[in-house]
């Protein structure tokens, strides 16, 4: 267009006419982490995400140069032959992983065609730094035309809804019954099926009664009589002190803008069934991001941390000037009661409720949710639900924690039937493209063992490697899943498996070249 405009000019000797060069940012992957990222606006100024949060630091600054001309209106000596380069400006690395974040964003948007739920959120985390991994919120939108969209897709779910958290909530309680000593794993509970409390009635999901139980029980099969039974016996301001304890009821401060506080009781306020329905998570409200922090004290051992998102911030220099690191907000339960809050959660995945998330051969644990949404005008929106999944791998030592909430599915909304499952596909995807090793091989292939066409460990094909560092990729056809993720490491790529079992068909095509972190989808059955 430049090139147009500037020989019509001179065709028709019309002066007075310069062209000014501005900057633009792009999105090179279009709407990957776009509540993340967010968005500069034609002012040059972050009006969403961390553009806006970090505005300061990473915004140009305007420069001045002179421009000389002769009588005929021609550029002049050193303006006429330079174009005036802004100063180089910080850079800023965040914590996200983007093959993970790839991950999240896929299945979220395969988990809403399946259940027809109107939003979703999702939410990776290494327990032991508070580091995230991967944020995904679903209506998305692309930061290169956000005008187009409208503050709905804007919305980072993760950070910036709060709801009723439901059965993933019974953890927090169960720890504070642990550190209190009012429980053991082992207290025997008698579950009716049905509690009255101050008139209300509690009843389990299932509306029946399981007898003789003990505290694991409880959890592993979420029954909500026990964890009824169990809040009364703490009381309402036990509940609350260790709910602010996870982190509940305020902001976790992390660096990822937009966060909700959540709400919680006024313990002087709550009635018995108040008291009672909170252990089951019902009439508090709670952030996801709040949620999983609160997961991963469970999961490390204790220790609550301030989550963050933002790695790095590095200026022209090479100066660091802002860095994201494990912070320890406080220690909110014994080593011993988040092992075994662990050992029940694993049961849960296991033998209980959440087996829809088990993965062969990794121990995972977890805990489902379904709640009961809120109504804009108080009360509940009826036949209407929060389907979520909580939980970490490996199950006693973990690696990753991650949280997922459906919003409002369609025909199926227990936690265990739509939530469970896509948490299980992400984690298997991420297991698989980490080359995280499952604890227990019995009856797995191992990269040893033959498969299609008597291809052997000496026969394997090759990831060739090019000069320039780009890639490419060999068929991986008749290749189990962890023989392909090797291959898709050393190329450094980013595995999406489909299925399971052995490789029978793989975009792109083999022989295609490829740069670090482009995505290779690979079938398996």
């Amino acid at each position: 267009m430049a090139v147009e405009v500037t020989r019509v000019l001179k065709e028709n000797n019309i002066s007075g006419f310069h062209f000014q060069d501005e900057s633009k940012r792009y999105y090179t992957k279009n709407s990957l982490a776009a509540q993340v990222l967010g968005f500069v606006g034609t002012d040059d100024k972050g009006l969403e995400g961390v553009e806006a949060s970090l505005d300061k630091l990473i915004k140009g600054k305007e420069t001045k140069k002179g421009i000389f001309f002769d009588a005929r209106g021609n550029l002049m000596g050193e303006s006429g032959m330079n174009a005036v380069q802004g100063p180089k400006m910080n850079t800023v690395y965040l914590t996200l992983d983007s093959n993970m974040q790839f991950i999240l964003e896929k299945s979220l948007d395969e988990a809403i065609a399946k259940t027809h739920a109107i939003s979703a959120a999702a939410i990776l985390m290494n327990p032991h730094t508070g580091e995230i991994l991967g944020m995904a919120s679903r209506p998305t939108f692309d930061p290169n035309h956000f005008a187009k969209y409208s503050s709905k897709e804007y919305l980072n779910r993760g950070v910036g809804i709060i709801y009723e958290p439901g059965s993933v909530f019974k953890p927090i309680i169960g720890c504070a019954g642990l550190m209190e000593h009012v429980i053991t794993p082992t207290t025997p509970f008698y579950d009716s099926g049905t509690l009255d409390v101050g008139g209300r009635l509690i009843k389990n999901w299932d509306d029946k009664g399981m007898g003789n139980i003990t505290f694991t029980d409880v959890i592993k099969f979420s029954i909500n009589t026990g964890m009824a039974h169990l809040g009364l016996t703490l009381g309402g301001e036990k509940e609350n002190e260790y709910a602010k304890k996870f982190g509940f009821g305020t902001v976790t401060g992390s660096d990822v803008p937009g966060e909700e506080a959540g709400i919680l009781y006024n313990p002087e306020d709550m009635v018995k069934s108040d008291v009672a329905t909170m252990a089951i998570g019902q009439g508090i409200a709670v952030s996801p991001l709040q949620m999983l922090n609160a997961i991963c004290a469970i999961a490390n051992g204790g220790e609550l941390l301030k989550p963050f998102i933002v790695k790095q911030v590095v200026a022209p220099s090479g100066e660091v000037i802002k860095e994201g690191h494990k912070e320890v907000v406080r220690r909110v339960i014994t080593e011993e009661v988040a092992e075994q809050m662990r050992i029940m959660m694993e049961k849960e995945v296991s033998e209980g409720g959440g087996k829809t998330a088990q993965i062969k051969g990794y121990k995972i644990a977890g805990k489902t949710g379904t709640a009961e949404k809120l109504a804009e005008g108080g009360g509940y929106a009826e036949g209407v639900y929060i389907a979520s999944f909580v939980g970490f791998v490996p199950a006693d030592n973990p690696d990753y924690a991650m949280l997922v909430v459906l919003d409002s599915p369609q025909g199926a909304f227990y936690g265990s039937q739509v939530a469970a499952p896509i948490f299980r596909d992400i984690l298997q995807q991420i297991l698989v493209a980490k080359g995280i090793q499952p604890s227990d091989a019995t009856g797995l292939p191992s990269v040893e063992s033959i498969v299609f066409h008597d291809k052997g460990e000496n026969n394997l094909p090759q990831m060739t490697i090019l000069d320039n560092g780009r890639v490419k990729i060999p068929n991986f056809a008749g290749l189990n899943m962890r023989q392909v993720a090797e291959l898709i490491q050393q190329g450094r790529l980013a595995l999406v498996p489909h299925g399971s079992g052995i490789s029978f068909k793989q975009t792109p095509e083999p022989g295609t070249i490829l740069n670090n972190d482009d995505v290779v989808n690979v079938w398996f059955k």
